[in-house]
């Protein structure tokens, strides 16, 4: 999954920052556990959206299988810079989902 926060990395804008790329992925992804072992971290979901920009964060565990989903939908557009800090928070927020640590106990 890209790293959204990447796009934001000015405190702040004077010109529409230009998405010029539409970018839409999805993961799913089943993860069988091994007899005996658990989860101990967070599993839940996390949705975020952001004037037509989407992220979504969908992790489940059901008995010994770890479904892990991921969904990025970003169409091409602009950020106008009264809109940036709130696309700048939506950018950080998308990335700390995405990247959160789901930890396994053997």
């Amino acid at each position: 999954m890209p790293e959204l926060s990447r796009m934001v990395a000015l405190p702040s804008r004077r010109t529409p920052l230009l998405l010029d790329e539409a970018n839409y992925q999805k993961i799913k992804l089943n993860i069988e556990l091994p007899p005996g072992s658990r989860v101990i971290s967070r599993v839940g979901s996390t949705h975020l959206k952001n004037e037509g920009r989407e992220v979504q964060v969908d992790d489940k565990l059901q008995k010994n299988t770890l479904t892990l989903m991921r969904m990025i939908d970003m169409p091409a557009g602009r950020v106008q810079p009264a809109q940036y800090p709130r696309f700048v928070d939506f950018a950080r927020q998308a990335d700390d989902a995405l990247a959160a640590s789901i930890r396994i106990q053997l």
